[in-house]
């Protein structure tokens, strides 16, 4: 196994499928355009010499598995974190109690709902680009590369893959059970990097939490015989992969 030549090819993977998320943003979302990346790439003459035979099966398998679904999602994946298949860790970002107490008590104040949405069910401020708020609170603490997250406000708790294997309209109509318009409580601000999502790399997240998304957790896990184990948060600032 060639591990240095594998990260190439995940790197490069990526950033295809950042560009190519500017012509077709669903492609991103349910893995379909990297899926066709690692197509056109499994026919490169040589690719099984460069990455190594470990990483061409496993190319192989998750394209193969992935061909007759709609969401390619979880093979993605699969192929982003080899060989290891681990999240990176989280690392405590050391904020000052004044700053992190203004920006817990201006988010407090929001409410929140179940929506569903780019396929998935996620947890949606009312109103506000919360993002910006945190972000220019907390700037100062944080790497200068980094960005204000140009993607929608949200908290991701059902991701897309799970949502289409259960089938989307099963999903919205379990949300539709969950209409009540909610409070967060926001907790410590975190840095790790994205070792599973194209758009990303080093990235800046606020805890959140909620007796309300506890609740619908443990019910959607019971109705749908799933074991989520979502860890709830915003991400508020990234730094974009580009070429």
């Amino acid at each position: 196994m060639n591990t240095t030549n594998v990260a190439k090819i995940q790197e490069l993977a990526k950033l295809f499928d950042t560009t190519v998320s500017e012509i077709n943003n669903p492609g991103l979302h349910d893995g379909t355009n990297v899926a066709n990346f690692f197509d056109f790439l499994i026919l490169i003459p040589g690719i099984e010499a460069f990455v190594g035979p470990e990483y061409y099966k496993l190319m192989q398998k998750e394209l193969e598995l992935a061909e007759e679904k709609k969401n390619k999602r979880e093979h993605v994946k699969k192929l982003y974190m080899f060989p290891n298949f681990d999240y990176a860790g989280w690392t405590n970002v050391d904020i000052d109690d004044e700053i992190l107490n203004i920006i817990i008590e201006k988010l407090n104040k929001m409410k929140f709902s179940f929506k569903i949405s780019d396929g998935k069910v996620n947890v949606i401020p009312d109103e506000g680009d919360m993002c910006k708020q945190i972000f220019e609170l907390l700037k100062m603490y944080l790497d200068p590369s980094v960005r204000q997250n140009a993607d929608a406000t949200h908290v991701t708790v059902v991701n897309s893959n799970i949502v289409g294997d259960i089938g989307q309209d099963k999903v919205a109509e379990f949300v539709k059970g969950y209409d009540k318009h909610f409070e967060l409580k926001f907790g410590k601000v975190k840095s790790t990097v994205s070792r599973d999502w194209s758009l990303f790399s080093l990235c800046y997240v606020i805890e959140v939490n909620s007796e309300y998304l506890d609740e619908f957790v443990a019910k959607f896990n019971e109705k749908f015989e799933k074991k989520i184990r979502p860890s709830p948060h915003i991400t508020f600032a990234t730094k974009v992969r580009s070429v």
